[in-house]
């Protein structure tokens, strides 16, 4: 190989070469996201309910937005899309109150992001790998994901892009 890159012609080669493999690694990480509309079934991600995400997302809220999630936490939210079953969302009631604020803060969320990816968002179906239930998962356009629970009108987890 090194022989082969002192020449012009084995650079554009080992560059091809490299492109070419960097768009093969491309399409394969793609495999995975679904598209709405296609009748894929749902595929378990055992990464719902996991470890915490790098620091780097973490995000300060201000007291109307802790006042905010209090309140989605103790009473709900309205939901902003017509179309879905449940008028109003609450905030798992399981998580503990300090819980859910320390995963906002961490996971660079806040009640406004959660409104946003119901109306905005690419929802797939989700089975939750415990419980053989199926959920759905609402992506926005950077990779973050709510699971939302749409029987019960809980929002049962808020995940940035890079949750583990």
């Amino acid at each position: 190989m090194k022989a082969i890159a002192h020449s012009v012609g084995g650079r554009v080669f080992l560059l091809v070469v490299l492109l070419g493999a960097s768009i093969f690694i491309v399409s394969q990480l793609g495999k995975g996201i679904e598209i709405i509309g296609h009748n894929a079934p749902p595929t378990p991600d055992h990464g719902i309910l996991q470890a915490t995400p790098p620091d780097e997302v973490a995000i300060e809220l201000t007291d109307a937005q802790v006042t905010e999630l209090t309140e989605a936490y103790e009473h709900g939210f309205n939901n902003p899309e017509p179309d879905d079953p449940c008028k109003r969302l609450q905030l798992l009631p399981y998580k503990k109150l300090s819980a859910w604020r320390k995963q906002f803060r961490k996971r660079g969320f806040t009640v406004e992001k959660i409104k946003d990816m119901l109306a905005n968002g690419r929802r797939v179906p989700f089975t939750h790998p415990e419980k053989g239930v199926t959920y759905t998962k609402i992506f926005d356009a950077t990779g973050n994901w709510i699971v939302v629970d749409f029987v019960d009108c809980l929002i049962w987890q808020v995940a940035p892009y890079n949750f583990k």
